[in-house]
């Protein structure tokens, strides 16, 4: 009798397994795909932003080598300008036969003591 009891037990979860494990299976499969297809719109998504950001990146590169040349282009007129300024300066100080002597600023200019002279201070 016991084996009938067992049997007709089994009988009875053999079914209900079958119905659960069927169930599972198909959640299983249904969470892969959609795990997929997530997979799938996050490559693209960011291939997408890929190829943007890359053709940013082309772009601000362009960018910055105009900005160089034009700042090597201004550089290179400024010392240009400087070098003229200089040639006239040196060609204006042998015409007239002096040379350029720096300005003394007011403030040392009461401090400069020269050999056999008095200070302005009296001393």
């Amino acid at each position: 009798m016991a084996i009938w009891a067992l049997l007709a037990g089994l009988l009875v979860v053999i079914p209900i397994t079958a119905i659960v494990g069927g169930l599972i299976s198909e959640g299983v499969k249904t969470w892969t795909r959609h795990r997929e297809e997530m997979a799938r719109i996050r490559a693209s998504a960011t291939s997408g932003l890929g190829e943007t950001a890359q053709s940013q990146f082309e772009l601000l590169r362009n960018e910055l080598m105009a900005l160089r040349d034009t700042t090597t282009q201004y550089d290179m007129s400024v010392e240009k300008s400087l070098e003229e300024i200089r040639h006239r300066l040196t060609t204006l100080e042998s015409r007239s036969g002096h040379m350029h002597k720096p300005q003394v600023a007011p403030e040392t200019a009461t401090a400069i003591v020269t050999p056999g002279a008095r200070s302005a201070r009296g001393s």
